[in-house]
């Protein structure tokens, strides 16, 4: 039984070129979603499993059609019971009644290690203002003549999963390198991008006029629909996918969205990035602490926050010790769904795919023995001296050649 998608807040759609209004704390942290339940497991998970498909079988319509009325969608495409389960943690997903859970916790309360709420998650760009981002990041410090320059390498070898609402595989500026995968998102099998954020960013990581890894192999992975719907539940099940599937040390995830703090969310990314997965996240835009929040308060991964043309860290961008680095991220110019021509873009979603792009390069140019010291090299040839940072946040902007000393 799979996850129905769940209605979401999503920041795409703006349409002003300009630094929008951040998703309040409030909002964050009233995302989640009636009913649904992340349940971690300490032991075999298939009795506990076959205990809630059980209860399932004799749940109410009015039990079903209360909950569905609660999410706000058709009480046909509700999958009461397991939804899903995630190998990589023992995990799985479930729906269920204030009676069934509590029944649950009492008969198999030893055996359950923890209990989340499923939650919304938020895509962490705003829709539209020559790409002064990527030029930026070929340039370890300012200069005068900020004119593109050729990286030392090309991501070429290396594989990266975008996390996000597809990808328009039929724009010109993409070719067979880019492809999707697979969908998580119930309503949506369909593989094709209707929102435009997906499309964006897989393009400011390696399509040919504005990407940066212009080798890289880029794979979407569908975790959110055109209006932006998505849970926290998808995209762990997105990230189990990944773990599988990954090839240790020639991977990148891509992850430009947020939602509010999940330790199971945080366990996920911090399992892919221990199979040697470089895991590259957005800081969030809500002007907050980012530690307060998934998966970018993950402990091995690489959280990025949004700059602007002058260094200045964006009014938007989240800030704290839980980011590690800065790219641009206000009036990035990409690929778009709506025609041929380019989209602007501001947000931390557009700045994390310029780390993964980096990220990519660093990969195919060096062995490391693991992730983080993928991570500590960026970090390392970052530039140091991003202005208006708080909260101890990292004050480095990424930099796409990793043979500089």
């Amino acid at each position: 039984m799979f996850l129905h998608s769940i209605l979401l807040v999503c920041l795409a759609s703006l349409t002003l070129s300009m630094e929008a209004p951040p998703l309040t704390m409030p909002e964050m942290e009233t995302a989640s979603i009636s009913g649904n339940y992340i349940i971690r497991i300490k032991g075999d998970h298939n009795k506990v499993a076959s205990y809630i498909d059980a209860a399932a079988a004799k749940v109410s319509k009015e039990t079903v059609f209360g909950i569905a009325s609660a999410q706000g969608v058709d009480p046909q495409e509700l999958s009461y019971g397991v939804r899903r389960k995630y190998e990589s943690t023992n995990s799985m997903s479930v729906t269920l009644n204030d009676k069934d859970l509590a029944d649950l916790k009492s008969k198999y309360g030893p055996e359950i290690a923890s209990i989340e709420p499923d939650f919304k998650m938020y895509l962490a760009g705003y829709a539209p203002g020559k790409s002064w981002g990527l030029s930026r990041i070929t340039h370890r410090t300012p200069a005068d003549d900020m004119a593109f320059k050729k990286p030392s390498g090309t991501g070429k070898g290396i594989t990266i999963y975008v996390l996000d609402t597809g990808l328009r595989i039929d724009h010109p500026d993409f070719d067979s390198r880019i492809k999707m995968g697979k969908s998580f998102v119930k309503t949506e099998k369909e593989l094709t991008d209707k929102n435009g954020h997906g499309t964006h960013v897989a393009g400011i990581i390696g399509s040919k006029k504005y990407g940066i890894a212009s080798e890289a192999k880029i794979v979407g992975l569908k975790v959110f629909d055109g209006k932006g719907q998505g849970s926290g539940s998808s995209i762990i099940a997105a990230l189990d996918y990944v773990i599988k599937n990954a090839v240790p040390g020639k991977t990148v995830v891509n992850m430009s969205l947020v939602g509010p703090k999940s330790e199971i969310m945080n366990e996920v990314a911090d399992k892919a990035a221990a199979k040697g997965i470089v895991v590259v996240v957005a800081a969030g835009n809500n002007a907050a602490d980012s530690c307060t929040m998934s998966p970018a308060s993950a402990k091995k991964i690489l959280s990025v926050g949004a700059t602007d043309k002058e260094d200045h860290a964006a009014t938007f961008s989240n800030w704290g010790r839980c980011v590690d680095v800065y790219a641009p991220g206000v009036d990035i110019p990409s690929t778009g769904i709506k025609s041929d021509k380019s989209e602007l873009r501001s947000g931390t979603s557009m700045a994390a795919p310029y780390a993964a792009g980096v990220a990519a390069i660093y990969l195919s140019q060096n062995s490391y023995d693991n992730s983080m010291a993928a991570i500590k090299d960026i970090l390392k040839k970052s530039y140091r001296g991003v202005k208006g940072t708080k909260g101890r946040s990292g004050n480095g902007i990424v930099y796409a050649n990793p043979s500089s000393k």
